[in-house]
């Protein structure tokens, strides 16, 4: 299969479950948020075709992908520009 269309895949089935709701269990124990991690990694490297220990940041580079810590933290930075600049909704506001 083409790489693109790897890709296009991972972005439309993997992707959106890593996403949904990260606010609020991204701060889950580090030991199962790993476990989301390691299965990153190892569809990247089957998209890329890659060994089974190749280092996995060139590959979310290429992929312009970010680790799920890394999403965690965007999330949380963005909502944080939000509530600050007051346009968060206003449940989030209010906390």
């Amino acid at each position: 299969m083409h790489r693109q269309t790897l890709l296009i895949i991972y972005q439309s089935l993997i992707a959106p479950y890593i996403n949904y709701g990260i606010a609020a269990w991204g701060q889950a124990y580090s030991s199962n948020l790993e476990k989301i991690l390691i299965l990153q990694k190892r569809a990247l490297r089957f998209i890329y075709s890659t060994e089974r220990n190749a280092h996995a940041i060139p590959l979310f580079v290429n992929a312009n992908l970010l680790p799920i810590n890394f999403i965690y933290f965007e999330t949380i930075s963005s909502l944080m520009h939000d509530v600050r600049n007051k346009v968060a909704p206003s449940k989030i506001q209010n906390l």
